[in-house]
């Protein structure tokens, strides 16, 4: 019994140990709390103050990133897009690009799949802002298949759309189309997509794509009918004015003029363009007006184009005033060729400075037209082509090659997931059944503790019910056949003659001391009245040791629910008060006795205090009388405790269970 106490602890201690460990693991940069907390909240305060400047905003930001280290890896994740937002702003490109790409690194060790697609996306944006139009490429593409991962149609329906447009705007238009269509089948039809104006505008924005694409593939009918999609959506007055514009332009590419020239005509006169914010809005509405006005041989041509240079001029619009120079060469080619020519020159010098091969292209095609002598240009124009092609082509092929290897990279990583997934769920398992199995045999040491207690509290309440028979059985002997006996011997002795009387008087008090003692023996061990009379009974027992020598005074005796105890405690109470009170009246020489009687919850608490002379230093506390009272205490799982620390008597405090 002792060694399974001993090792139940022991085994509890080790399954909450256990259990512990299965616990998922916490993240060790989740920071010290309220320290970390408070530095981060100043710094966001900093990062978003309008007063301070982009250089205090960098040093905030550089010194909590030097001592991030109470920080979570999120937040280092957000300082760094803080940082490369500041360098930014600064113009400093490579600085940026190096946070962005520290921030990817960090995110791919977090597991994060949804800041990993944002990383990609942010890196995108700026690869393409440094004119690194391969690795922006590479990092949209890289953000849609990652939230395609993830399932998240919005998400994937607005990254296709930057994709889509990079594309477009590399002259991969057929990719561009692809990644276009790609993106509707994941937001055009979602009802969360539709019902909101918001997101409407990227499914207007896709479709817009697409008819860029296809316009510049030649496939005019199509993108009327993507532009006509875009409209359906309703956008607003401004995003209306510019798709119709827009198939203003495919309809005179279609030669269809007088549909254009109408058209335009009715976008010119809408009060919308006479907001300042609309003033490059209405110089390409001008402009394409002109343009068309011309081709047909209206009048007001020239002063349209002219009006749309002069906007586009004082804006400093370089890209729409290399536009109008294009359109005005084209006026002038059949009506004045040194103007057509200055024009035509105008617009090449602008497309060299801003270093665009498409701009260059068509510049070089205006100046062959119109100069005497064309084949320098020419030669230029056949170099710029096939250099441009190949460029193209090269694109192309990069973006095939991104394609391959990051649908490789994310069906790796899918296996990879797929796998620590497996591993992750074949762990689970293999705890749960180590938890089930120690649950099992902790169960059954607890069982088997509880099962032994309760059968050695049985076979101990068995030994004293036993004994109790015992008593019972020698006090009715001694009281029907020893004392009688003692008795009869007593009569017979008194009817002696008289002589010898003093001898035999003494002979008469031993034999009734005897007599005594063998009632006191059969009172002791009489068979004890339980239930309502218990309580008399153990009054009746109090009175007895009390004498003019001994007073016993009792405290709550009244207030205890006799008869609701079980008659086997009732009679171990009996007993134990007993003995404690035989022991008393024979060892103590106490004067003054106190009883003291409590029921607390379900325990009843009995306090005996005597003014005797207490127990021998050199002696054991429980032994004799006293060891029996305590066994059987214990036996009904109670306790008997001695207080030998009083300056006098003795203090014994017995706790029973009822």
């Amino acid at each position: 019994m002792k060694r399974t106490f001993v090792l139940f602890p022991f085994f509890v201690t080790l399954l909450g140990l256990w259990l512990v460990g299965c616990q998922p693991g916490t993240d060790a940069s989740k920071g010290d709390g309220a320290g970390s907390d408070s530095l981060w909240t100043r710094y966001l305060e900093r990062y978003d103050s309008d007063v301070l400047g982009t250089a205090e905003k960098l040093a905030a930001n550089g010194k909590l990133l030097r001592g991030s280290a109470g920080l979570p890896d999120t937040a280092r994740s957000v300082l760094f897009q803080h940082r490369a937002a500041l360098f930014r702003r600064e113009n400093q490109l490579d600085s940026a690009l190096r946070y962005l790409n520290e921030n990817l690194t960090l995110t791919q060790a977090l597991g994060d799949t949804t800041r990993i697609a944002d990383a990609h996306y942010r890196l995108g944006f700026y690869y393409r802002l440094a004119e690194e139009p391969s690795r922006s490429l590479e990092h949209n593409y890289q953000a849609v298949e990652q939230y395609k991962a993830l399932g998240d149609s919005i998400q994937v329906g607005r990254k296709s759309l930057n994709l889509a447009n990079l594309l477009n705007a590399l002259g991969n238009y057929s990719e561009a189309e692809t990644i276009a269509v790609e993106g509707l089948e994941y937001i055009e039809n979602s009802p969360q997509v539709m019902g909101s104006p918001e997101l409407r505008n990227y499914v207007a924005g896709l479709y817009n794509t697409l008819a860029i694409a296809t316009k510049e593939l030649r496939n005019y009918p199509e993108a009327l009918a993507w532009y006509e999609k875009s409209l359906a959506l309703q956008p607003g007055r401004e995003a209306r004015l510019n798709i119709r514009h827009n198939v203003a332009v495919v309809l005179t590419h279609m030669d269809s003029l007088q549909a254009a020239r109408a058209l335009s005509r009715e976008l010119a006169g809408d009060s919308l363009l006479n907001d300042p914010e609309n003033t490059r809005l209405r110089a390409r509405i001008m402009d394409q007006l002109g343009h068309i006005q011309g081709r047909l041989n209206l009048p007001g041509a020239e002063e349209n184009l002219q009006t749309a240079l002069n906007i586009r001029q004082d804006l400093a619009y370089t890209q729409g005033v290399l536009s109008s120079y294009l359109h005005l060469g084209e006026f002038y080619r059949e009506r004045s060729p040194a103007r057509a020519r200055e024009m035509a020159r105008a617009a090449y010098d602008i497309a060299r400075e801003l270093e665009n091969p498409n701009d260059r292209l068509t510049s070089l095609a205006l100046l062959i037209d119109v100069v005497p002598n064309p084949a320098g240009y020419a030669r230029a124009y056949t170099r710029l082509s096939d250099s441009l092609q190949q460029v193209r082509r090269q694109t192309k092929d990069q973006f095939a090659k991104v394609r391959y290897e990051s649908e490789k990279n994310l069906r790796n990583y899918l296996i990879a997931r797929r796998e620590a997934s497996e591993n992750s769920l074949q762990l689970e398992r293999s705890q749960n059944r180590n938890l089930l199995l120690l649950s099992f045999l902790g169960l059954l040491l607890i069982s088997g503790f509880f099962i032994y207690r309760y059968l050695r509290l049985r076979h101990r309440k068995r030994e004293i019910q036993a004994v109790y028979a015992t008593e019972s059985r020698i006090s009715k002997k001694v009281h029907d056949e020893l004392a009688n006996d003692i008795f009869n011997l007593l009569n017979a002795a008194v009817a002696f003659p008289r002589k010898n009387r003093e001898e035999l008087q003494d002979f008469v008090n031993r034999l009734d001391q005897l007599y005594q003692k063998s009632r006191e023996i059969s009172r002791d061990s009489a068979e004890i009245p339980t239930g309502p009379k218990f309580k008399t009974v153990l009054s009746s027992l109090i009175e007895i040791y009390s004498s003019e020598t001994v007073r016993i005074i009792t405290q709550g005796f009244e207030s205890i629910p006799w008869e609701a105890i079980s008659p086997d405690k009732q009679v171990n109470i009996y007993r134990a008060l007993q003995e404690i009170l035989v022991n008393m009246k024979k060892h103590s020489g106490a004067t003054l006795v106190l009883l003291e009687f409590r029921q607390e919850k379900k325990n009843l608490t009995i306090r005996y205090k005597d003014n005797g002379v207490g127990f021998p230093e050199e002696a054991p506390l429980r032994q004799g009388g006293l060891a029996n009272t305590g066994n059987r205490i214990e036996a009904l799982g109670g306790r008997i405790t001695f207080e030998t620390s009083v300056p006098q008597g003795v203090v014994i405090l017995l706790t029973l269970p009822v």
